[in-house]
């Protein structure tokens, strides 16, 4: 079949469209030999019935047209035909897969490095310009105050968890002599820790077993967007991370893998801060939970700590109260401007940024914050 890639199979294209010029024709040529004085009423119920099909037909064609060559949006899964065609033109990759430019392995002299490991937030999922996730606007107020003394770079790949985290940390800090580490964690990065089953894994919804999605781009929208969602293993979703944080041995596995990364930047004299990132506000409680055990677990190996910074930032403001949606230019704009008020302490410049009006918070956010 012809094919370029994100966008669907051509040839189903122009299938579609042979199709409905032939339903098009077909009525055209109904309405002019059928029989109208012997069989009025009968020829009035099927010119009826296809005079709404040839309107239902010139509808599913204008969606397909759009969602095929206009529509360019992102999705929950990155698998829909226009989040292929976002990710294929909106990411450039460098060399490790990373979405930022190419890292030299020589750090320049008098330069502080600063590494965001993260996921597909700090990735920029649905952000098109990658000035505007929130380290690159990071980089920017660095720049505005001491250009060239400060180096962020975006260690991120959708579908990363912490236990995937751990290896690019290492060689970040082996291979390219970073400083500082800022570990962006998400309320979903325990996710690969809890238990899935061929019937059961929200990670993955099913696909249909009978019908090929990439031939039509309405019809791949239509069952992503307006089925998907309703079916028990995606509607289950935040409570089935909500049961893995309540359990104690997921929450133990998890400890190892956030253990393990405090450790490793203690071992290298690394400055480790942690950022728990804005999630969807039905996680509300669990984020309390991972909050309650990432303090407990500073607190009990905080002798092996070089520093470690915490924020908690409540996507109940991020996502109701500002209107702001996850995945979007103005959610790294609000992240910006959360961290932004502590970033004097970031490479120790002394540097404080309420004095160009980035005060952080705009008043009454809750957020929490822990110097160890």
């Amino acid at each position: 079949m012809l094919t370029s890639g994100a966008f669907g199979y051509l040839s189903d294209y122009i299938l579609w469209w042979i199709l409905f010029l032939s339903l098009l024709i077909h009525t055209w040529c109904f309405f002019k030999f059928f029989p109208w004085r012997r069989h009025r009423k009968l020829g009035l119920g099927i010119g009826n019935g296809l005079v709404f099909l040839c309107l239902l037909g010139f509808v599913a064609m204008a969606g397909e047209s759009y969602l095929r060559f206009v529509c360019v949006q992102t999705d929950s899964f990155g698998v829909s035909l226009p989040a292929r065609r976002w990710f294929a033109l909106h990411t450039k990759l460098n060399s490790l897969g990373c979405r930022d430019r190419e890292w030299s392995v020589i750090k320049p002299p008098g330069v502080r490095r600063i590494a965001f490991v993260g996921d597909s937030f700090t990735y920029g999922w649905g952000v098109q310009r990658p000035e505007d996730r929130f380290p690159d606007r990071i980089q920017s107020l660095f720049d505005g105050h001491a250009s060239g003394t400060v180096e962020v770079m975006n260690v991120a790949k959708p579908g990363w968890d912490t236990g995937a985290e751990l290896k690019p940390i290492q060689d970040m800090i082996a291979v390219y002599r970073v400083d500082e580490v800022v570990l962006c964690y998400v309320a979903n990065d325990i996710e690969k820790l809890l238990p899935t089953t061929e019937d059961f894994n929200p990670t993955r919804p099913p696909d249909p077993q009978f019908v090929n999605m990439d031939c039509s781009c309405l019809v791949d929208y239509l069952y992503r967007r307006a089925y998907l969602p309703r079916i028990p293993t995606v509607r289950r979703y935040h409570d089935w991370l909500a049961e893995g944080f309540a359990d104690a041995g997921t929450w133990g596995r998890h400890q190892q893998q956030l253990g393990a990364v405090i450790q490793h930047c203690q071992e290298k004299g690394v400055t480790l801060r942690v950022a728990l990132l804005p999630f969807l506000h039905l996680l509300l409680k669990p984020l309390f939970h991972a909050f309650d055990f990432i303090h407990g677990l500073s607190e009990c190996i905080h002798q092996l700590l070089n520093k470690l910074l915490l924020f908690l930032v409540l996507s109940e403001f991020v996502d109701i109260r500002h209107g702001v949606l996850f995945g979007s230019p103005e959610a790294h704009e609000y992240l910006r401007r959360c961290h932004a008020a502590h970033l004097h302490e970031f490479g120790n410049f002394g540097f404080d940024f309420h004095d160009h009006g980035f005060s952080g918070f705009g008043g009454n956010e809750a957020w929490f914050r822990l110097h160890l």
